[in-house]
């Protein structure tokens, strides 16, 4: 069970009072250099320019997978590369999309449509995402949902990419035959929600940089070792619904990410 207390632990700070004399002398003013309008102007339209990049690469990779899944359904005996080849050209739409939503641009119309979701329904729907992966791999998918922390007041839609992108990225990084866990409690009046993976706990130098756009995970693939991205969009809308998100290491292995909705 997830309690409050043990999901802040990875939070807290230590904030060290030192005693002396303090200093009287008038801190120095910070300026600021002034920016050019014509700047500002170049800086959104280069970011409007990239958001489009991305969402034309989409479609793009998006009609080459429907051509090899047509290819693969007309072959009497599909080799297996072709459904390789389908998989990750799926995966890369995905990460198009989150890299056009992680723009400024992209990112204007993430507004929130609040409303009272089922986290059980909303769950289930979001595990259907990864099954197929999670099969593949052996994995079980195990929910933990008490009565009083069922429900959140959020966006459908966003909520359910937010569990996809963490569900998807702890079946990715939980080896074969391991268990990936999902529980809520309910702290005041919001809810913590936490997705527990297992495997190797997330080096140092990438604990600080997972949430961060670009970041990425190096695992053990098929081919070698495969990049993961980071967790930038959960972060995002997570925010973008007033909460918060992080990362802790368990005693018992693997890593836990924690994050909090409004009830």
């Amino acid at each position: 069970m997830l309690t409050p207390d043990d999901a802040g632990r990875g939070r807290r700070q230590r904030r060290d009072r030192a005693g002396g004399q303090q200093n009287t002398e008038p801190s120095p003013s910070l300026r600021l250099p002034a920016v050019d309008a014509g700047d500002l102007q170049a800086v959104a339209e280069e970011r409007e320019f990239l958001s489009n990049v991305c969402r034309e690469l989409q479609i793009t990779t998006e009609a080459v997978a429907g051509q090899v899944e047509l290819l693969t359904a007309e072959l009497r005996h599909p080799t297996p590369y072709l459904s390789h080849i389908h998989s990750r050209l799926s995966r890369l739409s995905h990460l198009l999309s989150d890299l056009a939503e992680l723009t400024p641009s992209g990112s204007e119309g993430l507004r929130p449509k609040t409303e009272t979701v089922n986290l059980e329904d909303l769950f289930e729907d979001a595990a259907s995402v990864v099954y197929t992966e999670a099969l593949r791999r052996h994995q079980q998918l195990v929910t933990e949902l008490p009565e009083e922390a069922r429900s959140v007041r959020a966006d459908p839609s966003m909520l359910r990419r937010l569990l996809v992108q963490i569900l998807d990225y702890a079946v990715r990084t939980t080896p074969p035959g391991g268990t990936v866990k999902v529980s809520t409690r309910a702290d005041r009046d919001s809810c913590l929600i936490g997705v527990v993976t297992g495997g190797p706990p997330i080096d140092d130098e990438d604990l600080t940089n997972v949430f961060r756009p670009f970041a990425k995970s190096w695992i053990a693939g098929p081919a070698g070792e495969e990049a993961l991205p980071g967790l930038a969009l959960a972060k995002q809308l997570v925010e973008l619904h007033g909460g918060t998100i992080w990362v802790e290491r368990p005693a018992e292995g693997g890593n836990a990410f924690f994050f909090t909705l409004p009830q």
